[in-house]
């Protein structure tokens, strides 16, 4: 079973997520297994990068729980997560299975299935 990157970004607290991002960025910068530029229409390096940067602002400045501060950076969440996904798919064809250019990316990676015996199955003991 190929190995897919993870993209549920919006299950991630605020923290985490600013965490993640800067972590793929500088894991994707000078990636030998993906040489820039990439193929249009996904979004560069520089771009989410950029978006990033602003994320981060935007958290630091919601840090004091002002609302509208949480409005902004939520708002600039969205874009960067869209670009985020857009950019681990391309990644993902690119690597064609590649186990370890996955890893080199920063996404996290699925797991296979653990399949566990269930009482219910013959030959299990209770």
């Amino acid at each position: 079973m190929k190995k897919h990157l993870i993209i549920r970004f919006e299950s991630l607290n605020q923290a985490d997520l600013l965490a993640k991002a800067n972590h793929i960025v500088t894991c994707l910068r000078n990636n030998t297994h993906f040489p820039q530029p990439w193929l249009a229409p996904v979004p560069s390096l520089e771009e989410l990068e950029r978006l990033v940067n602003e994320y981060g602002l935007a958290y630091q400045a919601a840090l004091n729980g002002d609302r509208l501060k949480i409005a902004e950076r939520n708002a600039i969440s969205k874009p960067m997560i869209e670009q985020l996904k857009k950019i681990a798919h391309y990644l993902e064809v690119v690597a064609d299975g590649n186990e370890a250019a996955l890893i080199s990316t920063g996404y996290d990676l699925s797991h296979e299935p653990v399949r566990s015996k269930s009482k219910a199955e013959p030959g299990a003991t209770a």
